[in-house]
């Protein structure tokens, strides 16, 4: 029994660090307003950015390093290469050019500009220098370049220069470093990345949005590059976007969830979704003999995957297994699931806060059918205990999911109000 949940604590370590990038956006405090960066490339006041920074927006700002706000529509998007174009007025003095002729190196001195931590660090345009460290990104994803240059949430869109002040790159996301230290127990140092300029311009190509060109032959200082670039490196705002909207809780009852997917077709940046969890009590019998009890059922919803999950705690009674409760886990799919199937469900975690490090309950996960999964947890004395203090106190859970294709994600849920009563409610009808 010790092997089997060693084995499936280290099952999920590893599907929890597989989602191990985050878009480099920030989200203002009343959880409605997102800023990233952007690059003037177009006379006509076309707007280079990543799609992640303008989703699904009700409006759309943009503000040049003069400081004169203006409003902007999205002209273009590339979901696929996190990519878009937005057109505002054509008020600023200095348009971006792309880098022609050779192509960068590892090795080579860049530039990254944009406006990170929006209402925290200073107002201007914010600079960092570092490295080309690899002509790819996770995987050997080759529509990126892999950066040392520090990158914060907000530089999203911002434009990579190389020495010369020419555009090679669009910075995208950083490697979740807090992530990766809790499975490895070491902390990666500056490892970001940027979408490549030759993925840009056929992205710019397919939408016969013009741009300019030249050849790197001049190094200039990296003081220098940041003077000629202040002028075309934009702050974007998005204001009422539906995805941010739906992080907040909408009724009584229904409490905050999130889902992180892995995409396949973009390694370098996982995906998002907002959802809501709703609990309640079910009165359940385990069998003839067997009165009702009360067992703490999550309905969750996540509903830009079409996905229902159906959570449920309870106490065991049936004395052949050794367990004190019993997780299930069933999934309600659309039929065009693109992970094709659920193939595992590791087990769960417990954490208090969204972002915190989980911590397993111990327990042992197995697959009853191809959409449910049952965990029972352990009734080694010390192993009871313990997830009992975890269940009861904690506030959000963690379940890593793998697909039917070998894709990951993981589904994290918030107890909030109505869960914390539940919660207490069950475990005292239990007598725990």
């Amino acid at each position: 029994m010790a092997f089997q949940l060693n084995l499936l604590f280290i099952q999920v370590a590893a599907a929890a660090a597989l989602i191990a990038l985050v878009p480099a956006v920030a989200v203002g405090q009343s959880g409605e307003t997102s800023s990233g960066s952007g690059v003037v490339i177009g006379a006509h006041g076309e707007v280079l950015t990543n799609a992640h920074v303008v989703p699904n927006c009700a409006q759309i700002t943009v503000r040049p390093s003069s400081g004169e706000m203006a409003t902007a529509t999205l002209v273009a998007r590339d979901e696929k290469n996190d990519l878009a174009v937005i057109r505002t007025r054509p008020s600023v003095t200095s348009i971006a050019t792309f880098r022609d002729g050779a192509p960068v190196r590892a090795g080579d001195g860049i530039v990254a500009l944009g406006y990170p931590l929006s209402g925290l660090l200073a107002t201007t345009v914010n600079l960092t220098v570092g490295n080309v460290s690899a002509l790819a990104g996770l995987g050997d994803d080759s529509r990126y370049l892999q950066i040392s240059a520090p990158v914060q949430p907000g530089n999203s869109g911002g434009p990579l220069l190389d020495t010369s002040g020419h555009l090679v790159g669009i910075v995208s996301s950083k490697l979740n470093a807090a992530l990766i230290a809790r499975s490895t127990g070491d902390i990666p140092q500056n490892v970001n990345f940027a979408i490549k300029a030759e993925v840009a311009r056929t992205f710019l190509d397919s939408h016969s949005i013009p741009y300019q060109t030249a050849r790197s032959e001049h190094a200039l200082s990296p003081a220098d590059v940041g003077d000629a670039a202040r002028p075309f490196t934009v702050e974007i705002n998005c204001s009422g976007s539906q995805a941010l909207a739906d992080d907040r809780t909408a009724t009584p009852g229904k409490e905050r969830a999130v889902f992180y997917e892995q995409d396949a077709n973009n390694p370098s940046s996982g995906r998002r979704y907002s959802g809501f969890a709703t609990w309640r009590i079910e009165m359940v019998s385990s069998g003839p003999g067997h009165l009702p009890e009360p067992a703490v059922r999550a309905e969750i919803k996540i509903p830009e995957r079409g996905m229902t999950i159906i959570w449920e705690l309870r106490r065991n009674t049936d004395r052949a297994l050794p367990a004190t409760h019993t997780v299930q886990v069933i999934f309600k799919l659309p039929p065009d699931f693109p992970g094709g199937a659920i193939l595992n469900v590791p087990g769960v975690l417990m954490k208090q806060t969204e972002q915190a490090r989980g911590t397993p309950l111990a327990g042992l996960a197995v697959k009853v059918n191809k959409d449910f999964f049952l965990v029972g947890l352990s009734a080694v004395a010390p192993d009871a205990r313990r997830n009992t203090e975890l269940l009861r106190d904690r506030e959000w859970f963690d379940i890593p999911i793998v697909y039917g294709n070998g894709d990951h994600a993981i589904l994290a849920m918030e107890k909030g109000p109505s869960g914390d009563r539940l919660f207490a409610e069950a475990f005292g009808s239990w007598s725990q």
